[in-house]
């Protein structure tokens, strides 16, 4: 069974920000990029507040923290989307863009690029995701694999999530 598709950009970009909301170790770091300085601000505005018995210094340190914990955010979301584009827009990575074939063989999957193929065995994938836009296929690699749904085509990655399914584990397989 394969399917023709092709990973632009926005792809790879879903991936990232897919794997940034799915991966715990990722959301760790991403909470304490954010979070100490708002709840150090709080506390501190606490202490003074309750030391003056007044509620202004405490309001305006959750004002502060209201504001400052989506900006942040926001800011960190696209520094790592743009860190995406920038690594994966050059010429340094050929095959990673482009036309590829997913293959799924009886033992593995197989992507074929322009500059060559990649196996993973199917008892390496640990988790595939369906999205309305995307599946991504975690194996051994640090990205998932992606296959934006648009340009798979809808019967042709029916039939092979099907195969895909009846191939793996019932628990492996999210959002279908």
């Amino acid at each position: 069974m394969k399917i023709r598709y092709d990973i632009t950009l926005d792809d790879l970009v879903a991936a990232h920000r897919h794997r940034c909301r799915h991966t715990p170790s990722l959301q760790i770091l991403q909470a304490l990029l954010v979070w100490p300085i708002p709840l150090g601000i709080l506390i501190v505005c606490g202490f003074i507040s309750f030391r003056d018995r007044t509620v202004f210094l405490v309001l305006l340190g959750l004002a502060i923290a209201a504001v400052y914990v989506p900006v942040v955010q926001r800011a960190l979301r696209r520094n790592f989307e743009e860190a995406v584009r920038r690594r994966y827009a050059g010429v340094q990575n050929p095959g990673v863009l482009g036309p590829h074939t997913l293959e799924l063989a009886t033992d593995s999957i197989i992507e074929h690029s322009p500059t060559g193929e990649r196996r993973t065995a199917l008892t390496a994938i640990w988790r595939v995701f369906c999205t309305d836009t995307h599946v991504f296929i975690y194996g051994a690699a640090a990205m998932p694999g992606v296959i934006p749904r648009q340009a798979a085509g809808a019967d042709d990655l029916r039939a092979f999530m099907e195969a895909l399914r009846r191939a793996l584990p019932g628990q492996v397989m999210r959002g279908l």
